[in-house]
């Protein structure tokens, strides 16, 4: 497993080229919201002991948002060759 070194901003490890870049690519314009909520999870070994489960809410960035990251707005569709 590959290490990269961690955004200032978030704390998280910054994308690595040997690493998801795919991933990242594809992901990149979504926010991601884990939160921890009460009641009965899937059976993960984190969850099901304690109580509570893990919810994932994720929508598209603004264009406002995109920008202060420098990222390039979707591409939806395909582009047609002319």
């Amino acid at each position: 497993m590959s290490t990269s070194p961690t955004s200032r901003s978030t704390g998280c490890p910054a994308p690595s080229p040997s690493g998801c870049r795919s991933l990242y690519a594809y992901w990149k314009h979504t926010h991601l919201t884990v939160d921890v909520v009460r009641g009965r999870g899937s059976g993960f070994s984190v969850e099901a002991p304690e109580g509570v489960r893990f919810l994932i809410r994720s929508r598209l960035m603004t264009d406002e948002e995109l920008a202060a990251f420098d990222i390039e707005p979707a591409v939806v569709g395909r582009r047609r060759a002319d």
